[in-house]
């Protein structure tokens, strides 16, 4: 009785609907993690006698279960973490390995018609050497902004390197690929905004997703190099080998 005074103080509605069906006693415990209430188990209309046994059966049952959502909480944590890079927000190389893996192993194909896309940040070394590496962050932060910003469904979105991305457009047709492309280009260098280089490849050029991510990654420096000749106040880097 005294635990149905005290959850009535909290849900008077939930505790008023148990009291219309007969429930006149009640055992309640808390299911907590990472210090929060996320749910309740209670017992109710016991024999009174057995009110200790029902406590100490309640309090080892929510401590199991909140342990074992806690578990399942810190695996998923851990799976987004393993394949989000923290700083962008978008999907980091390892998720980009995994995705090019299953295409290749048939496990989960990239639908075609498809679209490849390399970017790459201009600038980001000088930014980094002259503003500090919050302001490269910064530049960083502002493409990936740009890119889940786009226009589209089915629209992957990896951090590949330091200052490279890579978006894969699963079922996109050659129309919308062309959008896409246009998009893109058009917010490549706007003021005050982050620049950044891009490389296409269409599914109907290459429809093996690995070569089509070396065309669009070579695509992708010789407009890199392109803007490096406008902007001689940025450091180049010619393409690693």
């Amino acid at each position: 009785a005294k635990d149905m005074e005290e959850a009535h103080k909290i849900a008077p509605e939930w505790i008023d609907s148990l009291r219309d069906v007969g429930v006149k006693t009640l055992v309640i415990y808390p299911l907590r993690s990472d210090n929060k209430t996320i749910g309740y188990i209670w017992a109710g209309n016991f024999p009174v006698e057995k009110t200790l046994m029902i406590k100490e059966t309640l309090g080892l049952t929510t401590f199991i279960l909140s342990a074992e959502i806690a578990n399942e909480q810190n695996v998923r944590k851990m799976k987004i973490m393993s394949s989000t890079d923290l700083l962008t927000g978008v999907y980091n190389r390892n998720a980009m390995n995994n995705r090019i893996s299953e295409d290749v192993n048939g496990t989960r194909l990239i639908k075609k018609p498809f679209g490849v896309f390399f970017i790459d940040v201009n600038g980001l070394k000088t930014i980094n050497d002259t503003q500090g590496h919050l302001a490269g962050d910064n530049l960083l932060k502002d493409v990936a902004l740009t890119l889940k910003g786009l226009e589209g469904d089915n629209i992957e979105i990896y951090r590949v390197g330091g200052d490279e991305f890579l978006i894969i457009t699963p079922l996109t047709s050659p129309a919308e690929f062309l959008k896409l492309e246009e998009e893109l280009k058009s917010k490549s260098e706007l003021p005050n905004r982050a620049h950044f280089a891009v490389g296409s490849c269409h599914s109907d050029e290459n429809d093996d997703v690995r070569k089509a991510m070396q065309k669009a990654d070579a695509r992708m420096y010789e407009v890199k190099e392109e803007y490096y000749s406008r902007h001689p106040e940025f450091e180049w880097h010619s393409k690693p080998v």
